[in-house]
Parts: structure tokens; sequence; C-alpha cells
């Protein structure tokens, strides 16, 4: 079918026509229009893919055609090895297995060890096949006749990859010492390189001989020559480099996969409960962080071609595409790329049933053969699109019982392509039985409605299908616009200050009156400050249309006393006069405090002695008493106490002594402060010698 290109895009209607399509017939109470709107990989990525894939740039397509070619009954399909004579064989850990298969699924088993992990091949000239192990490091050949035996043992727990030069000698890349090998012919075993690191996990060999070798723990990629000297060619910011591809004019790809914090960079399980992650760096399972494909120019040029939050496990480069492009397979979801070599662009072209991408094989008919992790099986993937995909969203929460409106996306379609959109409301935030059935499919995006029963939570589904293979439509975005009923805003708390419970060391001319206050359709909140005393009638406004949640209060233009504030919210700022809704919240008591204590000293004891004895009753209305002190004819201050040593109360009986006063006129002046910071004074004038007092409490401040 000639398929032409048209576009789909459909925006919301206008706001009144969407206003009374959601309200007619609605109770007067009503709430604001809202919506959510999906259009990033992050949001589409949250939902469900069912056959459809999602790019960076938050494209929806349709998946190419996969299936399965073989399942391998086993946990990893480590590596895929297709011979010059055009065998596909496949290397598998739990059981230890090297298979034989075709694209039609048979299946011949070549070799199997159940105490072993073989983790990759490599072919000989001869027409035999070497399998590199795990946890004991051996080399197995299976020779051209099927037979099988021991070929070399590195010293070495990991052999994770080799390659064969032209001399039939082989290179091992091991771990967990970071030590290359090299074995003759003769299955003779020594180390050519030590990285220094903890594992070798790929190795690539160049025309001239020398050696390409990739790195954990620093994420290196070294160069290695034949004589081996070895050199750092590019060392990555990720962590971990567990793909590398040569391509035909000598630009090198590199692939890292360095995991998230809360995992590691795990990609099979261990061979035995004694193998553990610090030996292996594929034990566990795997979780993604961000990692990178870079492009190393034949002149040493770095280029970053592609990141994404997966793991890099393979590479294979379509060296007859033009422009030049690159597949790579991901963890910890089985997602295959489609890269640019030039960094141009990247395209997803199938999310598999699996978790890991480990290995990628050309198979006939312009398949790409794929090998997996958790589950070990062997993929296929066409070049042809399948014909319908599918995401199913999130449930996505209004909050309360919404009444949902308008549906809306865009989407580039064709003649022979189709964007359909169904949705489900329910009030668990998991779908069940107890959710509505999916709604008809929606083709229209004109004027499609979201046509289920209100509900708190909503999900869509989102079906993209083709008649012709070698399309397939691009979602872009989705919308639901939902009408909340209005709810009453809440006054949660209201603060206010204890100044009675203060130090004294501040005064309270100002008080400041905080409160929180929340609102469950996320209306525009206005606030009606009001007081009183509790025995007043009523209340006094203090503040109207306020719009901060904080108000600070000059108490001085107030009498003192008890007061109680009252916080009054309306959302009639988001609502019509008839639908706004508020609420309200009463303080706790709290003290306005203005006046000092009040004072009463008299001189008591005998002059002839120059001592001096005072007693002084201080008292306050409101707050309690927290100091006081006395200077003698403008001496420095002296603090004295109560005679029970203790500020407790709003009444304190003080005494104190004045020793060592010569004959003469003295005057003592005492000032007490209250835990408001209100502080008040007294005097006293005396005569030391002929003991009759010039003065008693002559005078009385308070400040």
């Amino acid at each position: 079918m000639k398929c032409v290109n048209s576009w789909c895009a459909i925006v919301a209607r206008a706001t009144a026509a969407l206003f009374i399509a959601l309200v007619v017939g609605q109770p007067a109470h009503a709430g604001k229009v809202a919506a959510w709107r999906h259009a990033s990989q992050a949001d589409f990525e949250k939902g469900e893919l069912q056959g459809a894939v999602v790019s960076r740039s938050g494209d929806v397509t349709i998946g190419r055609d996969v299936r399965v070619v073989a399942d391998l009954e086993c946990a990893t399909v480590w590596d895929l090895l297709r011979t010059v004579d055009g065998k596909l064989l496949a290397a598998t850990a739990l059981p230890g297995k090297v298979v034989e298969f075709d694209q039609a699924g048979k299946k011949t088993t070549l070799w199997r060890k159940d105490d072993a992990q073989a983790f990759c091949l490599a072919a000989m000239a001869d027409g035999s096949l070497l399998v590199g192990t795990g946890p004991e490091g051996t080399i197995f050949k299976i020779g051209a006749d099927g037979q099988s035996a021991e070929f070399c043992r590195t010293g070495a727990l990991y052999v994770w990859d080799m390659v064969v030069d032209g001399q039939g000698n082989v290179y091992a890349a091991t771990g967990p010492t970071g030590t290359i090998y090299q074995i003759d012919a003769a299955a003779q075993c020594r180390p050519f390189y030590e990285t220094r690191q903890q594992h070798v996990l790929v190795l690539q060999r160049r025309d001239d001989g020398s050696l390409l070798a990739a790195t954990d723990g620093a994420g290196l990629v070294l160069t290695i020559d034949p004589s081996g000297q070895g050199r750092v060619l590019y060392d990555t910011a990720e962590g971990e480099v567990r793909a590398l591809w040569l391509s035909h004019d000598g630009s090198l790809f590199v692939g890292t996969a360095t995991p998230g914090e809360a995992g590691g960079p795990a990609a099979a399980p261990a061979a035995s409960s004694s193998d553990s992650a610090a030996t292996n760096p594929m034990a566990g399972r795997p979780k993604a962080g961000q990692n990178s494909v870079y492009r190393i120019d034949t002149d040493g040029g770095v280029r970053k071609l592609f990141s994404t939050k997966g793991l890099f496990y393979s590479l294979f480069e379509l060296a007859r595409e033009q422009p030049q492009q690159l597949l790579a397979g991901t963890g910890a979801e089985a997602v295959l790329y489609r890269l640019d070599a030039e960094g141009g662009a990247e395209q997803p072209l199938a999310r598999l049933d699996a978790e890991l991408i480990l290995s990628i094989v050309l198979g006939g008919d312009g398949e790409v053969l794929l090998a997996t992790g958790n589950p070990g099986k062997v993929y296929a993937v066409s070049t042809t699109f399948r014909k319908s995909g599918a995401l199913v969203s999130a449930a996505l929460d209004a909050g309360m019982v919404a009444r949902f409106g308008s549906l809306t996306w865009r989407a580039e379609l064709h003649e022979c392509t189709q964007v359909s959109l169904a949705v489900r409301s329910g009030n668990t935030q998991t779908p069940d039985e107890t959710w509505s059935d999916w709604s008809v499919e929606q083709t229209h995006a004109d004027h499609a409605q979201a046509a289920c029963p209100p509900g708190r939570f909503l999900q869509y589904r989102a079906t993209l299908s083709t008649t012709d293979a070698q399309v397939t439509p691009t979602l872009r975005s989705v919308g639901v616009h939902y009408l909340t009923s209005n709810q009453p805003p809440r006054i949660a708390s209201v603060t206010v200050p204890h100044v009675d419970e203060g130090d004294g060391k501040q005064r309270f001319d100002k008080l400041k009156l905080t409160w929180q206050a929340a609102d469950a359709n996320g209306d525009e909140l206005e606030y009606k400050l009001l007081f009183r005393k509790p025995q007043w009638q009523s209340w006094i406004t203090l503040k109207d249309s306020l719009t901060a949640t904080e108000h600070e209060w000059d108490v001085t233009s107030v009498p003192e006393g008890i007061y109680q504030v009252k916080v009054e919210v309306s959302d009639r700022r988001s609502n019509p006069p008839e639908a706004a809704l508020g609420n309200s919240f009463v303080s706790e008591p709290f003290v306005v405090d203005l006046n000092g204590p009040r004072l009463e000293a008299k001189l008591t004891g005998t002059g002839t002695e120059q001592i001096a004895s005072f007693e002084v009753e201080a008292r306050d209305e409101i707050s309690p008493l927290v100091s006081a002190s006395y200077s003698v004819d403008s001496a420095p201050w002296v603090t004295t106490f109560p005679r029970d040593e203790l500020f407790d109360s709003t009444e304190e009986q003080l005494r104190f002594d004045v020793p060592g006063l010569k004959p003469g006129t003295h005057v003592v002046v005492i000032q007490a402060t209250d835990a408001a910071g209100r502080t008040s004074s007294t005097d006293v004038v005396f005569e030391v010698g002929t003991w009759v007092p010039a003065a008693a409490n002559a005078s009385d401040v308070s400040r």
C-alpha cells in the first residue's frame, strides 16, 4: 500500500467549550478543570510498553517484529558466534552449554558442564571451537569432530572474552586480576598484559595485530601492541566498559555499563554460592545507571553518540547501511537501539521480554539475532514493524474523585496507520477488578472524550497499528482533562509566640503569627485574620485579603492580656462566588504583655553595723519573673534571687544585704524583668549611721 504522510495534530478545545463540556449538569460546588499531559520519555516509560518503544525525545512508535528463535533453557546466553560457514552458536550459563541452532529453532548441544558458565566463544582456523568459562578460568576446545576436551587453565577465575590471531595464538580476557593471557597452539598459557584493573571484559583485534581491551573499575579502553606494550586509549566517565566494536573504517565504538547506586553491574547469577560479586562483576541482578556509547576515531578523537539510563552490553555495526548505523543492546531493560554512527540520531527498535541483550549477530533475511539474559533466549528482530503496539499508562491520580472530559493526543500518521486511545477508571492506585472496563477505542482526536465513570484514578491505553510493515505511526503526546469537585480549604495549624515562656532577653512589641493551610484542589487561597480576648463577645478584624501564611502584629496598639487569633481561609480567588468554600481555625490562648512587674521595696536591718538589708515584693499581672538585680549608689548591677532561689512565678519575694556601707546618705535601685522582656524598677534612699531613712519607695519606674 502506498502511504502518504499526514499530520494529526490535536490540541485542547477552547477553554469555554471545555468547561461547558465538563460542568453541564454539575452542582454549584464544582472545582476547576485540570489536565494530565504526557509528552516525554520519562512520562511514557512510567507505563507499560507492549510491542511499542519510546525514544529519548518522547516519540512512541511500534517496535520491530520480534520472535524467539531458540529458548536455550538457561539463565543467560552470554555470547553468539556466526562461523565463516554460517553456523550459529551460543554460549550459555546456568547451565553452561554450547548450543548450535538455526533460525528455524532446531538446537543441538555441542558441549555442557553444569558447574561452569560458558562466557565466550572463539573459532579456530582448523574448524575447532574454543569455549571460555568460569569460575575456574578454563578454556575448553570442541573439535571439528564434535569431541571436547580441556584446552588450558588460565589460572584466573573467569575467561570473559577471546580473540585469535593469524598464527593461531589465543588471547583471553580474564578476571579478577585483570590479566590478558596468550595461549599458543600447543596450549601453553602465559600472561601477556597486566591491566591493573579487576576484570578485562572485552577484546578486539586490529589488522596490525594490536589488541583493544575494555575493563571494569576505571572503565578503561586500552590498546596493546604485539610486543605487549599497552597504553590507555580512552578513560571513560563511567566505571565499566562492556562492549567494543571495531568498525571497518578503523573507528572504535565503546559501550559502558556502569550500574546505578542500588545495584551491581551484574548480568547473570553466580555459578556457585561462593562465587560472590566481589570476584564476579556479573553476580546479582542488574540496575541501570546513566551510560553512553562513544566513538573513538582513528586520530584518537572521542565523541559521545548516545546516553541513556541503561547498561550497554552489546554493539554491532550494520556495515552495509548508509549512513553508517550501529546497533546497541541494553539492560536492565532489554532495548535494542539503532544509532547513527555520526551521532546524528537514535531510534529504539525493539523491547524484549528479557533483562539483557548480551550479544548481537546478523541472521538471514536481514534479521538481527540477539542473545539475552534473564531468561536465556535467542531472539530475531526483523527489519519490519509489528502490526501493532500499545502503551498502557501508569495510573494517573486526580487526588480525589473526578469527572473526566476531553481526551487529546498528537500523532504523526500515514494513510495505512492509526492511533486509538481507550481509558478506564477506578478508586484504587493499582488497577484491579473494581475498575471500570476499558472504554471504546477513540480514533478521532479532534472530538474524543474520556468515556469512563468518575473516579480518583484514570489509566489510558494508546494503541498504534499499521497495515504496512514498513511504516509506523508516531505518538508524541497524550492529554486528559478532568474536573474535581471543589473541596474546602483547610487550616492545619496556627502558631503563636508564647512570650510568657521567654527568657526576658527580648521585648515582644511585635508578635509573628504563622499558619499552615492546604487545598485539595490546588486553589489559590486568601486569608482573614481576627483577634479577641476570651471575655469579648465578638472577633475584631486584624487583617483581610492576605495571601501570605504569616503576619507580624504590632501589639503595642492593644491592651495587654490573654488573646486568641482566628484565621479564616477562602478559595474564592479560584472559584465563582457561589462555589467558593472556606474554613477557619482558632489558635490557643497567648499573652500580650506590655507592662513590667510592680515592685515594693523596704529597708530592714541595723545601720550601726554598716549593713543595709532589703526586702522586695515583685509581682506581674501576666508573665512570670525571670531575673532581678540591684545597684547601690550607681555601682554595677548585682544579681539577686528569690528566697526560694527560683524564678518560677508571677510573684516573687526577694531579700538581699548590702555590706560595707559608710555613714551617710545612699540610694539603692532594684529592677526586675518578666518573661516578656518588660523591666520595672524602684528605689530606696537611706542613711547609714543614724538609721533614719531619708525616703522609702521614693520612686517606681516601669519600662
